[in-house]
């Protein structure tokens, strides 16, 4: 059984797949804490969850639910048809390993399942890698994060390049260079084509050069670096 926050309909707001149409499942808890975290309120269980219908009523349902529970939930309430792609976040998803390692087949869904992760617990990626279709892996860097996560991230990736895979890094002005090309140099030892998504730290209210020469740097190691702010944030979305 898993602990959800919350299922909606809405555009994918980051990464390399903005703009698509995606279900969300909103998975609770989370084994880090970063100081730029925008979902906060999905850490802690919660006795209920809600379920935003494509009209936008609400439903709510009790937690834990079970995987058989969420796959009727989500095919009485939804047309696949409308969504190429089911979004697994958090929190942290992979703290409910097993539970998608049952969920996901039973669900079967028709597009392609993304997994968004902070990209920390490479055993229990293993334990789904086979279900889903794209990762989505954050690259975690100080001053936003205390612990390093440099060789998790790394043995991470590794695993996840089996699939189609991109990486996810939060910038600003207080991310020294020194950090940002270690990180860049360990994405590159994994594979360099492995695309790179910059995501700045929401509101840009700092020079785009610092931005742009981030890019430039990362692209002397990497093929494909792409500067990406939170498109949900700026159209006002969930």
């Amino acid at each position: 059984m898993a602990n959800i926050v919350e299922i909606f309909p809405s555009l994918q707001g980051e990464g390399l797949y903005a703009g698509v149409s995606t279900l969300f499942i909103r998975f609770s808890g989370c084994n880090l804490n970063c100081s730029y975290c925008d979902t906060e309120d999905a850490r802690e269980k919660r006795e209920r969850f809600t379920v935003t219908k494509e009209d936008g009523s609400l439903l709510e349902f009790l937690n834990p639910v079970t995987p058989e529970k969420l796959v009727e939930i989500l095919r009485e309430n939804y047309d696949f048809t409308y969504f190429p792609q089911l979004a697994l976040t958090g929190g942290e998803p992979l703290l409910h390993a097993s539970f998608l390692k049952e969920f996901l087949p039973k669900l079967s869904y028709p597009g392609e399942v993304l997994l968004e992760t902070n990209g920390t617990l490479p055993d229990k990626l293993n334990e789904v890698l086979n279900s889903v279709d794209i990762i989505s892996q954050d690259f975690k860097l100080k001053p936003f994060i205390a612990e390093d996560c440099f060789t998790l991230h790394r043995e991470f990736l590794q695993e996840a390049s089996r699939k189609k895979v991109y990486v996810k890094m939060v910038i600003s002005p207080e991310v020294q260079d020194s950090e940002f090309n270690g990180a860049i140099n360990e994405i590159a030892l994994v594979n360099s084509k492995i695309p790179l998504i910059l995501q700045p730290v929401m509101p840009i209210n700092y020079s785009l050069d610092f931005l742009f020469q981030k890019q430039k740097m990362a692209l002397k190691k990497l093929w494909d670096v792409r500067i990406i702010p939170q498109v949900h944030k700026l159209l006002q979305l969930k």
